[in-house]
């Protein structure tokens, strides 16, 4: 029994000589440890049952008593709560999960669960996360655990899929695999000719993106996603190193990283000239540059094979990575996501103090999702951006004069006119010379916080 008065004593000194919250925490719930001691037993340091005389039950629960308001006091105490951060949040989610399970017990552990508790909500505040969806009274913090474990473990997940991404642009994908898979996919279909038929006018691409191509149904978001990476050395190689063409046959290979973290065949898909006229294929999705239109029909190829598998389908909605179909309106983060396998994420134009908590994990709260930003990003050729209004996805390629210049999938003559504001008479994107044979646009930074319903980026610099 000595031992245990012993312990007492000893988390009364750790305690009193601990500097911090975090390291008072620490020793607060090594005493509420012996709380199983007044249950009439407890496991000595062989690991046996040990059980205790009522009188030593009676010393004991003096001796607890006597110290336990030391603690309970600091435990109540809110103006001294531990520091949260991205490093430890997790860990503090889930001590906190385990001491509300025991808190009904023990006074200690529901008071520090509540302590920490209450540290999580802070963090998660100061970090822009919204809460105000939970529903819980003043002083009932359990569902912010389940919240913050959850927040976490998605930054987390972006972080670890930013740092893939990361390497994909500074090493790509070696295309050899795809060159080589095509051969295999060649020689199992009895050596078939698929040598487009050029008679037809289509273009069915030759491995250079050096088009233009017009979406024919809802697919501007993927289309705004290739456009903008075609804007720079970093884009296109990353476009191409997942990319191989084989100019006797005119068959595409396309290498999607999501559909290999999925375990679909290594993620690669194969696009024939016959796919690229199908009308339910490429010929319903776009017309113009092949090479687009054939990343097009793998990603086509890729949403109906996960169809297949309803237990995958429902996993990657619920993981907010939407495949309900290719015509879904999705956001030009969507493509990205596909193409490298990492998680990325939309920002509201308007969102001006937000911090960048992109799927680069490179974000810092003193960069915010504003135009000034993007403008430098785009302007220093480290990233791809693209935007939606009205849930038209447009991409941006260039800054000229303090304006964003942007193109659209439809290439559209009347652009400007069919997203002007009506009621106000005023014309937000403006006409200005065609580039790379496409119609292309202003943007003023007025516009852009007026207008813009959304923004994606991917950042590599």
């Amino acid at each position: 029994m000595m031992k245990v008065n012993d312990l007492i004593l000893k988390y009364i000194a750790n305690f009193d000589t601990a500097g911090s919250s975090d390291r008072k925490i620490d020793t607060l719930l090594e005493f509420s440890k012996l709380g199983e001691y007044l249950n009439g037993s407890y496991v000595d340091e062989n690991s046996k049952t040990q059980k205790l005389s009522k009188k030593e039950m009676r010393l004991l629960q003096e001796v607890y008593n006597e110290h336990k308001n030391r603690f309970t006091n600091f435990a109540a105490d809110d103006s001294d709560l531990p520091v949260i951060n991205t490093d430890n949040a997790h860990e503090y989610a889930n001590l906190a999960d385990k001491l509300f399970y025991s808190g009904d017990k023990d006074e200690v552990s529901r008071l520090t669960c509540e302590k920490i508790q209450k540290a999580l909500y802070k963090f998660a505040i100061d970090n822009g996360y919204d809460l105000s969806h939970l529903k819980y009274d003043d002083c009932d913090y359990f569902f912010i655990i389940r919240e913050v474990k959850n927040v976490i473990r998605k930054k987390q997940e972006r972080e670890e899929l930013a740092l893939k991404t990361l390497e994909l642009i500074d090493k790509p994908y070696d295309n050899s695999k795809l060159k080589k898979s095509l051969e295999e996919f060649q020689a199992n279909k009895n050596n078939a000719n698929f040598v487009p038929d050029q008679s037809t006018g289509i273009d069915f691409g030759n491995g250079k993106f050096d088009g233009v191509a017009t979406q024919k149904t809802n697919v501007c978001w993927a289309l705004a996603g290739i456009n903008s990476l075609l804007t720079t050395d970093e884009g296109k190689l990353l476009l191409k190193s997942n990319h191989y063409y084989d100019p006797n046959s005119g068959v595409f290979a396309i290498h999607l990283q999501e559909a290999e973290d999925n375990g679909l065949h290594d993620g690669i898909y194969f696009v024939t000239p016959d796919d690229i006229r199908a009308e339910d294929m490429g010929a319903s999705l776009a017309e113009g540059d092949g090479d687009i239109t054939a990343y097009l029909v793998a990603v086509k190829k890729y949403f109906d094979e996960v169809h297949q598998n309803p237990k995958l389908a429902q996993k990657m909605e619920d993981g907010g990575h939407s495949v309900r179909n290719l015509n879904y309106g999705n956001y030009g983060f969507r493509f990205f996501e596909i193409l490298t396998g990492g998680m990325f994420s939309k920002y509201g134009a308007r969102d001006i103090d937000k911090p960048f908590q992109n799927g680069i994990g490179t974000g810092t709260p003193s960069e915010a999702v504003n135009f000034h930003n993007l403008y430098d990003l785009i302007k220093n050729k480290s990233g791809a951006v693209t935007m939606a209004i009205a849930e038209h996805s447009i991409s941006v390629i260039g800054v000229r004069d303090g304006k964003l210049i942007v193109q659209e999938s439809n290439n559209s003559e009347s652009f400007s006119q069919d997203f002007a504001d009506k009621q106000r008479n005023h014309i937000i994107f403006n006409r200005i010379e065609d580039i790379n044979g496409a119609p292309a646009y202003e943007l003023s930074e007025k516009d852009f916080k007026h207008y813009i319903d959304a923004v994606s980026f991917l950042k590599w610099k």
